[in-house]
């Protein structure tokens, strides 16, 4: 059985190739060949075959999806197709190979920002699509488009939305809901830190060891899977304040922390860091991984805070913190 990994050098696609090497697949990496992957260090890379293809370039002569086809997969994961033309275009050129579209089971990698505002929390799966702009909108729409590929018979695909996806080499959202390292280095050194709001909007993260896996469960069971979609979180969201005092506790400090209306919040910190720290805990979002254990059997391995713990061991023992 042949996959093919469409961003495997990436912080997802880095955890997905190993997986399914040891699965048993021929793996093929897709990537601009501009980094080494974030797990270059594990055996199963030397098992890869690597195609450095440049996704926006081809797809201007219409060669992407077509080359991608060529390769004759049995699985396809997109982890990188952001908008409408990235995923009609991989489509339409699989599809021109109908004994490939038959049997071909695609994997697309969405967002948990298709949610917007919450009506229950957790969320699950059939929770309206509310995120109505942006990245969770173009999300959305191409889920929507998969299915209905999906429900026509003419592809067999499964979409994974990820929380805040987090790794040993990826800077994980932090208790402010941002992504600067020196809120970790406080926090180590046991200085206070200031807080968005009340403490309470929450983060719900994800290891990329996990998401992996629960493509692997999808992949496994396709009669179970095809035209669904699944949350990729953890098992139990974060709020800020919760967060902020196991990071304390973690490393051996009392915990120092006050909290600010985002307003004056967004004074002390830089304008990026205050657009990303609105982005999160405007969402807040608290996801439910019941549909993936329920109909897979599949459970995530790390806690959110394992997720993090993952990340600053990595970085201490490179010196970075």
């Amino acid at each position: 059985m042949k996959a093919v990994v469409i961003g495997g050098s990436g912080h997802c696609g880095s955890y997905i190739i190993p997986q399914l090497v040891q699965i048993g697949y021929e793996v093929y990496n897709i990537s601009r060949g501009t980094r080494e992957p974030w797990t270059s260090e594990m055996p199963e890379w030397e098992k890869v075959k690597n195609i450095t293809a440049d996704r926006k370039e081809l797809m201007k002569e219409r060669k992407f999806g077509r080359m991608i086809a060529e390769l004759d997969p049995d699985v396809v994961v997109d982890t990188v197709a952001y908008t409408m033309e990235d995923i009609t275009e991989l489509c339409e050129g699989l599809m021109e190979k109908p004994a490939v579209a038959s049997k071909v089971h695609l994997i697309q990698i969405g967002t948990i920002w298709i949610y917007g505002y919450k009506f229950e929390v957790p969320v699950t799966e059939d929770h309206v699509r509310n995120g109505n702009y942006g990245y969770g909108l173009l999300k959305a729409q191409i889920e929507a488009y998969l299915h209905n590929l999906t429900r026509e018979g003419k592809i067999k695909a499964t979409v994974v939305h990820p929380g805040h996806v987090s790794g040993r080499k990826w800077v994980p959202v932090n208790p402010q809901g941002n992504l600067n390292l020196n809120v970790y280095k406080d926090i180590k050194a046991g200085n206070e830190i200031i807080l968005p709001d009340d403490g309470r909007p929450t983060l719900h993260h994800v290891h990329s060891y996990d998401i992996a896996g629960l493509i692997c469960a999808c992949i496994a069971q396709p009669d179970k899977s095809a035209g669904e979609s699944f949350n990729s979180t953890t098992e139990k969201a974060l709020t800020l304040r919760g967060f902020a005092e196991l990071l304390y506790e973690y490393y051996g400090k009392e915990a120092l922390f006050k909290f600010m209306p985002f307003e004056k919040f967004r004074t002390y910190v830089s304008d990026f860091d205050a657009e990303v720290s609105f982005n999160h805990v405007s969402h807040s979002p608290v996801c439910s991984m019941e549909k993936a254990r329920n109909l897979l059997g599949f459970r995530p391995k790390y806690s959110s805070i394992e997720t993090i713990i993952d990340f600053l061991e990595y970085y201490e023992s490179q010196g970075l913190l």
